[in-house]
């Protein structure tokens, strides 16, 4: 019988978002596949998602050297995993002779500049045996990138979920947001957008699921212009698919994107997308096909409105939606690629 190969993904977080979900859905993926994986991150809101999941987790205080090298030394994996720039960094440094898998979610601020975080990630993946991006602008837009060519693979993300758990629940709310609550999210320009809304329609619902440093903000904000019966803020949720389930449209309005999963969920669920315009979202989203994309607010709302006001444009849109899905979210492909990754990595 072969030996299973032992991958420790590694992440910098303690809380479940995007890049977490990636991680979770590659490790469920190949668990029947001769891969046996562990999930090793800072403690946190993380735990309850993990164990949701049925996901082997290895607590840490926090990602750094030390911690890490115990947890390598315990575990003793075949492969390291590290999801984004610092977990690579000290992944190389406790590594040794593991290969190593650097996954980019998404864009990093200074990824055009010659800045000091650029250029030890660069030098960490000088090391790394393989550079995953999850959209084609991170490859395009980083600036060291050309130096990794031979390194470096395009792969989308696509998700894996049981939509008839979700496929009975009532419609509740016209619009949902799920995401952090930090800057690359705009949540003031969300806030701005959801206002603008419920001031056309007083029966206007929304929904946000999410925590972050703007929480506070978001929170003020709706108590400042009394929009409690309009905007319900649920916090962190470890199921966030049953309100895409139970609203009609997304709305993202991020500065920047890789290829969000919850943007996959939503579109999976038959929800269409209303965002802005970046990166990987670009990739995903047709205009008036599988929902829009604008860097204008007035331009968002009119469109928002013109779909909550027409039910049959809005079915037509969900219907180009479900189409959609059957080109981009091939999960068995998906998988075969990281099955394929780790056994011919080592």
């Amino acid at each position: 019988m072969n030996k299973s190969i032992k991958v420790l993904h590694v992440l910098n977080t303690n809380t479940f978002s995007g890049a977490e979900n990636v991680a979770t859905q590659i490790i469920n993926l190949c668990r029947k596949e001769g891969i046996e994986s562990i999930y090793c991150s800072p403690v946190g809101k993380i735990q309850s998602a993990l164990r949701d999941r049925n996901i082997n987790y290895y607590p840490i205080v926090s990602l750094s050297v030390k911690n890490l090298k115990h947890v390598i030394e315990d575990f003793k994996p075949d492969i390291i995993h590290a999801h984004d720039r610092r977990a690579t960094l000290i992944a190389c440094i406790c590594s040794k002779k593991i290969p190593i898998i650097s996954h980019l979610h998404g864009k990093f601020m200074d990824m055009k500049k010659i800045s000091l975080n650029n250029i030890m990630y660069s030098i960490a993946a000088l090391k790394v045996n393989k550079i995953i991006c999850v959209s084609n602008s991170i490859n395009q837009e980083w600036i060291l990138s050309k130096f990794f060519k031979n390194k470096i693979s395009i792969v989308r993300n696509v998700i894996e979920i049981d939509t008839n758990l979700y496929n009975n629940l009532t419609l509740k709310y016209d619009i949902c947001f799920i995401g952090r609550l930090v800057y690359e999210k705009n949540i003031p320009r969300l806030l701005k957008i959801l206002k603008r809304l419920n001031d056309l329609n007083p029966s206007f619902k929304a929904v946000i699921c999410g925590d972050g440093k703007e929480r506070e903000y978001l929170t003020n904000f709706i108590n400042t212009n009394k929009l409690n019966q309009s905007i319900e803020y649920k916090g962190f949720v470890n199921d966030p698919l049953k309100y895409i389930a139970q609203s009609k449209l997304m709305i993202m309005t991020s500065r920047t994107e890789g290829t969000p999963m919850v943007a996959l969920e939503s579109l999976l669920l038959g929800k269409p997308i209303i965002s802005t315009p970046t990166d990987g979202l670009t990739e995903i989203i047709m205009n008036k096909k599988n929902g829009f994309l604008s860097d204008n607010d007035d331009e968002i709302i009119k469109y928002i409105q013109s779909i909550l006001d027409n039910e049959k444009l809005y079915e037509q849109l969900c219907l180009e939606v479900m189409k959609f899905n059957l080109k981009i979210n091939d999960v068995t492909e998906y998988k075969n690629y990281f099955i394929s990754l780790y056994k011919n990595i080592i």
